[in-house]
């Protein structure tokens, strides 16, 4: 049941992170009629878009495995936890001598404060997009 929680919990985040950019990248390939005026020596609008999806496609490519290493660090981290609270004899948090703990314990230290720096930087990096978006109003690019 745990096993089954946390598949479903992984696949829920992988596409609750995935699914704006989904829709953004959508968005870049949906065709609008208009007329086709070019400007000698600018890039038309064509070719700005098909860079634009390119580069979209080449940041997303980094989040699967982003998300992957995320949700095996998650995993060992319950497992020890499971163990532990069922009372297994064998379990890491009951069979460690103390300078194995603190040597654990200093890891886990690390660990989180690297997720917290790492989840500030995705938050910045999303309310910058954010404003981008409204200051560029990219839904009305025609």
């Amino acid at each position: 049941m745990i096993v089954q929680w946390i598949t479903h919990r992984r696949i829920f985040l992988i596409s609750l992170f995935l699914l704006p950019f989904c829709l953004l990248v959508a968005e870049q390939f949906i065709v609008q009629k208009g007329t086709n005026k070019r400007r000698k020596g600018q890039p038309s609008a064509k070719v700005l878009r098909e860079r634009c999806a390119e580069q979209m496609g080449e940041i997303m490519h980094h989040f699967p495995n982003i998300l992957h290493h995320l949700a095996d660090v998650q995993g060992r981290i319950l497992s020890h936890l499971y163990a532990y609270l069922e009372g297994e004899k064998c379990c890491f948090l009951l069979c460690a001598t103390r300078p194995q703990l603190a040597s654990a314990q200093a890891k886990l230290a690390s660990i989180k404060s690297r997720l917290e720096a790492i989840e500030a930087e995705l938050q910045a990096e999303a309310r910058s997009l954010d404003l981008f978006i409204a200051e560029k109003d990219i839904s009305n690019l025609k």
